[in-house]
């Protein structure tokens, strides 16, 4: 037993002498891997900033003048770096950690050339949409920013696996995990860092800095003061009431908005003809909307809900991210007072999950690209002429007063093509400017002269109506001119005023209400889109929930309110900070907070949601095959929604067929005995299953 133990401690006492050998030995080596750390830290945080500013003398201005943001950037890229080095050998940690920041700040870039916003970690959520889009939007200038980061991780890569390999003791690994989990965790490092400052702005914080923040924040909700504001804005609740219930269309056209706003365009006919005529009789004016370049769906949501995307990070998608149950929305409110209640949009239903999105604000239907037959393109997408033709339809098939939602596509961007090459372009620009800028706006230019000969056919068609009818058109946001605001800033539109004022020039689109049954014309100045949808109530004769009833007060005294400043009653620019400002901001967060997030299925405006949707799409969705028979070597099925985007099997396998029409379809040399089934699927563009018809066996008897 004495030898055994004598055996045992002499083990222990070597294995314990070697580890402090070792130890000593790799005390270099973690010297070496420290120096490697911090100085690869350095120099990701100065390429990030580099990459988003554009330029080696802005960076060290923002340097220079925000010192202790880089250092917090430098705390977070080191922390960062650290923590992959205590799980993982260092070079290798280096590497992931630079192609990550590198390819963020890269993305970053691009995101705020193209749409005047920073990148956020919830935009990944979006990659299909983000895909779907970017094939149209990639150029020279992405391109050798993609080049440059690939160069610049290869430089890294080579540089490091050219030192010796280098790793750090357990003792080390220890210390450091334990240091990066508690700086990147720390309650008290991210209060510091501004991570609860809603209005901290990329430009002053730094890229990895406001990225990072953006990881555990995205709304404005943690701060809500229940303030007593419930009764000071149930208000003139005595407008008249509508005798017969009109039709209710609403056009969201994209991108549509006035190009001749930018003072310095010369365009040789008037594209916004219609719109200009309707202002003589309609009410118009601008809206605040919450999105540029993009983010069309946070303007759905604002003009859909009455609530406002502001107290959210911008560019955070509302309609992925936020709507999860049965909502309060305008779809809900009319279907509830006998409306039915359609959307149209000619595009892909799962973008922005719309497919989901208007089930759960209550509308009956959604007619997206999946269903249409036949339709006509211009250019890359469907046109608006088409949009308006499926407009009228829809008015004539249906007796009961119609809420119908309609968000078009043919003017998507970007606008650096030709694609009208083939139609004939019916507007010249005068202006004297690069190719670029001149392709940009012959093509953006003739999307909104389409766009307004389109409304301009459906307002001949309502005006020979007897069914009163009301039309609110607008854009959704203004357009992608060219990267870093190019084109806007040739024709001189990026003044001061419009930059002093939170660029309001950039967030303020065209809108015209106008109806058949009424002639007025009044002009609203400018108002958010999320105070529209109570107006139209009003304007309609219709009830309305006392969330909207609220809100409609609440505009009355504020017609605009952004997070960094408010327009009053009195036209007045009121920035953040003003007293006026926080009264109305705090009132308009309390009233959306309790709308959005605390009603738990009760309360008072519990009546107008719509939590049973079963029927939606049900019609729409109701693929029948009724038949199949032979002439020859043709085959042909009949049935009801053959809709021609369907996939048809026959005993399970995929064939190709002929559409005639949403009754019929015939396919050529197929072999189809008794008993095989024959099925339609109707998927969308990612292959998920919209719906599908029942299986029916052929057999040659029913012929």
């Amino acid at each position: 037993m004495n030898i055994l133990k004598r055996k045992f401690i002499g083990k222990i006492t070597l294995l314990l002498h070697s580890n402090g050998i070792e130890e000593t030995r790799l005390s270099k080596e973690n010297k070496l891997g420290y120096i490697i750390i911090v100085f690869m830290s350095i120099f990701l945080t100065f390429t990030s900033e580099l990459l988003f500013r554009g330029g080696v003398e802005k960076t060290l201005s923002w340097m220079i003048n925000n010192p202790i943001s880089i250092i917090w950037n430098y705390i977070i890229v080191i922390s960062i770096i650290s923590l992959l080095a205590s799980l993982i050998n260092i070079n290798i940690s280096i590497v992931i950690s630079s192609a990550v920041i590198i390819f963020l700040s890269f993305m970053n870039s691009i995101k705020i050339s193209l749409r005047n916003i920073p990148l956020i970690p919830k935009d990944f959520s979006l990659f299909n949409e983000m895909a779907s889009i970017s094939r149209l939007a990639v150029n020279f200038r992405m391109i050798m920013f993609l080049i440059l980061g690939i160069i610049i991780i290869a430089v890294i890569c080579y540089t490091l696996f050219k030192i010796s390999k280098v790793n750090f003791s357990i003792t080390n690994r220890i210390i450091l995990f334990i240091m990066a989990i508690v700086t990147l965790t720390s309650t008290s490092f991210t209060d510091r860092m501004g991570i609860n400052n809603q209005t901290a702005s990329l430009e002053d914080m730094g890229f990895v800095q406001f990225f990072y923040s953006k990881l555990q924040k995205q709304s404005d909700f943690n701060d809500i003061d229940f303030w007593d504001n419930g009764e000071f804005f149930l208000i003139d609740d005595n407008y008249k009431r509508a005798e017969e219930k009109p039709n209710i269309i609403i056009i969201m056209n994209e991108t549509f908005w006035d190009p001749t706003l930018m003072d310095n365009l010369k365009l040789d006919v008037n594209v916004t003809e219609t719109v200009d005529k309707l202002r003589r009789k309609g009410i118009y004016g601008y809206f605040k909307t919450p999105a540029f370049g993009g983010g069309t769906s946070n303007v759905e949501f604002e003009l859909l809900t009455g609530n406002s995307t502001s107290y959210y990070d911008p560019g955070y998608m509302l309609y992925s991210n936020e709507v999860k149950e049965p909502s309060l929305s305008l779809a809900s409110i009319l279907g509830n007072q006998g409306y039915k209640t359609k959307a149209i949009h000619p595009y892909k239903s799962w973008y922005w999950n719309r497919r989901e999105v208007y089930k759960l604000l209550g509308f009956d239907e959604f007619l997206s690209e999946e269903y249409l037959v036949n339709p006509d393109y211009k250019g890359f997408f469907i046109s608006d002429e088409y949009v308006t033709d499926t407009i009228i339809q829809e008015i004539e098939s249906t007796d009961d007063p119609l809420f119908l939602f309609a968000v078009t596509m043919q003017n998507h961007g970007p606008y650096n093509d030709d694609r009208y090459e083939d139609y004939g372009l019916d507007v010249d620009v005068k202006n004297n400017l690069d190719n670029e800028s001149m392709q940009i706006l012959r093509t953006y230019s003739q999307g909104i002269y389409d766009a307004d000969k389109a409304l301009g056919k459906l307002v001949d068609y309502i005006d020979k109506q007897k069914k009163p009818t009301m039309v609110l058109f607008f854009g959704d946001h203004l357009p992608i001119l060219g990267m870093d605001l190019k084109v806007y800033n040739e024709l001189d539109f990026m003044n001061a005023n419009s930059v002093n004022n939170g660029r309001m020039d950039l967030y303020s689109v065209p809108f015209i209400l106008y109806s058949n049954y009424k002639s007025v014309s009044e002009d609203m100045g400018t108002l958010n889109t999320s105070f529209m949808a109570p107006y139209l109530l009003r304007y309609a004769g219709l009830e309305m929930p006392n969330y909207f009833k609220q809100l409609y007060g609440l505009s009355q005294e504020i017609s605009v309110i952004s997070p960094i400043y408010a327009v009053n009653k009195n036209n007045e620019f009121i920035n953040q900070g003003n007293e006026e400002f926080e009264k109305y901001n705090r009132i308009y967060k309390s009233l959306q907070f309790k709308n959005m997030y605390n009603n738990n299925g009760e309360g008072e405006d519990e009546q107008w949601i719509i939590r049973d949707n079963n029927s939606y799409n049900k019609e729409l969705n109701n693929i029948v095959i009724k038949g199949g028979k032979f002439d020859g070597n043709k085959f042909t099925i009949s049935g009801k929604n053959l809709y021609p985007n369907s996939k048809l099997y026959i005993n399970d396998k995929l064939y190709e067929y002929t559409f005639i029409d949403k009754t019929s379809i015939s396919l050529s040399n197929v072999n189809i005995d008794n008993k095989s089934t024959i099925q339609m699927k109707l998927l969308d563009s990612e292959d998920n299953l919209i719906c599908e018809s029942n299986k029916f066996i052929y057999s040659s008897d029913r012929e």
